[in-house]
């Protein structure tokens, strides 16, 4: 079974600015040490280990010049970034926000956009996919008027000639391409989202080359989005080659590697070779156990595959979790997660009400051995729409459909 592709592409690539500030200048005070080595913490998927460094950094930063207060956005930047992946929705939305504001006038276009795209990274990942597409489509304007350019074409040969600033515009408008794409996916609206993701993989190969870390990123979404068309070995293909690149380009420790090797161990799986799969999504769980924590989403995404490990104990996990639900009303705003129902309804890495509706529509052996029926899949599917769209309570008789009562 297929990782989702909202946390594919959240490997983060797009976690740090795009660009460092264009002055050139020393920062003075405590935080300068603790910022660098947050920023290479979150480079270096250590994201735990980067929260605290950059909170020192951001506690009283000196913001009197343009380029102190982007270097002071740079590090909130990354907090947001270093949140986001770890799962803490709300301080990353925080510090993206704050990361705005100091480069509110600053002519920063670049990062202003950069940081628009992954404040709508969040918003979608908490269910609120007309604010992300608001603010990409405002991070797209932004692009639009640091480039003085109306379309990608003039950007992408640019790119391909090697101009420093010219790339750096094509990497952060691939971002924003594959983060729009993220969202049509989760919508079920697969040709808008390989069209998107296929701008953004020509985007990063021309101004990356062959052995980018980003270049992995959109592999693995276009991967995954040929598994919910069934083309199953086209996207095993694109995973082999996404897990190469990302095991040189990011190390075989980081979570961008674990999500290369999770999603091709769902690939493999959906084609019948559990053996292979089982190894593949083992050294995911291990390497997301190490940088992420047993608790964390990712790990358990890639721990939690029914065809792989065993129906029996899949379905008893989904049976748990829903008889729980059944004693109690859960009241979800329409910016917060499903969390335990979703995991158990959708079997999903990213935990988005807009993915999980994709992927339990793609999850065959799921029904199977959860549901027992397409209407009680449908049930699910309609309660997930609801939730995407107003915010609803969920009650026993959600959970009763989802064990299909």
């Amino acid at each position: 079974m297929a990782i989702s592709s909202a946390l594919v592409c959240a490997a983060l690539a797009s976690a740090l600015l795009a660009q460092p500030p264009a002055q050139t200048f020393v920062l003075k005070g405590p935080g300068v040490q603790a910022r660098e080595d947050g920023l290479a913490a979150v480079a270096g998927g250590r994201y735990a280990e980067a929260v605290p460094l950059l909170e020192r950094a951001i506690r009283s930063p000196p913001t009197r010049t343009a380029g102190e207060r982007q270097a002071a956005a740079t590090a909130e930047n990354a907090l947001g970034g270093a949140f986001k992946a770890l799962g803490r929705h709300n301080e990353a939305l925080a510090a993206f926000r704050r990361a705005l504001a100091l480069l509110d006038g600053s002519g920063a276009l670049l990062d202003e956009a950069t940081v628009e795209s992954n404040l709508g990274a969040v918003l979608a990942d908490t269910g609120r996919p007309k604010e992300a597409e608001a603010r990409y489509s405002r991070a797209l304007r932004t692009l639009d008027a640091a480039v003085h350019a109306d379309d990608d074409d003039d950007e992408a040969a640019a790119a391909e000639e090697g101009d420093e600033l010219t790339i750096a515009h094509a990497r952060a408008r691939a971002d924003v391409l594959n983060n729009m794409a993220d969202l049509r996916h989760g919508a079920g609206r697969l040709e808008e989202a390989h069209a998107l993701h296929a701008r953004a993989l020509a985007l990063r190969q021309r101004a990356l080359g062959a052995r980018h870390g980003d270049l992995a990123s959109s592999l693995n979404n276009v991967a995954v989005l040929l598994l919910d068309l069934r083309r199953h070995d086209e996207a095993v293909k694109l995973l082999r080659r996404a897990a190469k690149i990302s095991k040189t380009a990011a190390g075989a420790k980081h979570p961008q590697h674990a999500t290369a090797l999770a999603n091709l161990g769902g690939a493999l799986t959906q084609l019948g070779r559990h053996s292979d799969a089982r190894s593949y999504l083992q050294r995911a769980v291990a390497i997301n156990t190490a940088a992420l924590g047993d608790a964390h989403e990712s790990t358990r995404g890639a721990s939690f595959s029914p065809r792989v490990f065993d129906d029996t104990l899949a379905a008893k996990h989904i049976e748990a979790t829903l008889e729980r639900l059944s004693r109690v009303t859960i009241t979800v705003p329409a910016d917060v997660r499903l969390t335990d129902f979703v995991l158990a309804a959708a079997n999903v890495e990213q935990q988005s009400s807009q993915v999980a509706v994709s992927f339990v529509r793609s999850s065959e052996g799921l029904r199977l051995v959860a549901y027992g029926s397409q209407r009680a899949l449908q049930s699910i599917v309609q309660a997930i729409r609801l939730h995407s769209k107003e915010g609803i309570s969920i009650t026993w008789q959600l959970a009763a459909a989802g064990r299909g009562a």
